[in-house]
């Protein structure tokens, strides 16, 4: 992970991003958990992530103008690469 996990206290949830799940997966992630109980609320693959000595750097989002008006129909931005390469998308 190249970010820090971003806590939203309005909304009680921290949300995490990181190019490698690893030992499972090799697939980009991102994931929404509860602060009180670090229970996992959703999470997403945003395309292959760092494989065979490739490095994919993946950072964090950043909320649209909308999230901050309301998280429930705002959305975070985030660039994560294609589903079988690591080009940007």
């Amino acid at each position: 992970m190249l970010d820090a996990p971003i806590v939203d206290s309005r909304a009680g949830t921290l949300l995490a991003i990181s190019s490698n799940d690893r030992p499972c997966c090799t697939r980009q992630w991102w994931v929404q958990a509860h602060t009180n109980t670090l229970a996992e609320i959703r999470r997403l693959s945003l395309g292959l992530g760092s494989t065979g000595g490739t490095g994919v750097d993946l950072y964090a989002g950043d909320f649209d103008n909308a999230y901050f008006n309301n998280s429930a129909t705002g959305h975070m931005l985030i660039c994560g690469t294609d589903p079988t390469t690591t080009v940007p998308a």
